[in-house]
């Protein structure tokens, strides 16, 4: 059991020595009177300040986080491509443009590998 300032964590090497440690818990709560409406609105309205600020974020591009890497296997007139994406019908479209056969020839293949999502699954 860990205590800090009012934070209190529990670690156990197990599921029945954590549970042990959390009913060893003794917490104490102070309860304070809740204002009422009619004692909160006309408070609020007493103390009331305009504020104004602007909050800013560098843009994030949404991407994936496996290796953008690709493995291409030509088989007669058909091309076989293992590779990383989100859009794979988009993939086969860009592969058939670029070698120039139709679309129905070229088959990319996306596999998740790594990254986040993949470590999430286990």
């Amino acid at each position: 059991m860990v205590r800090d300032g009012d934070f209190i964590g529990v670690a156990a090497v197990d599921e029945l020595k954590a549970q042990k440690a959390i009913l060893s818990i003794e917490a104490k709560w102070q309860q304070r009177e809740q204002a009422g409406a009619k004692e909160l609105f006309p408070f609020i309205k007493g103390h009331a300040a305009a504020l104004s600020t602007v909050y800013t974020v560098a843009y994030i591009a949404h991407v994936p986080l496996e290796p953008r890497a690709a493995v291409a296997e030509f088989s007669g007139n058909r091309l076989f491509v293992q590779t990383g994406t989100q859009r794979p019908f988009g993939v086969r479209e860009e592969l058939a443009r670029a070698f120039k056969m139709p679309g129905a020839s070229a088959r990319p293949h996306a596999r998740h590998r790594l990254g986040l999502w993949r470590k999430a699954q286990r």
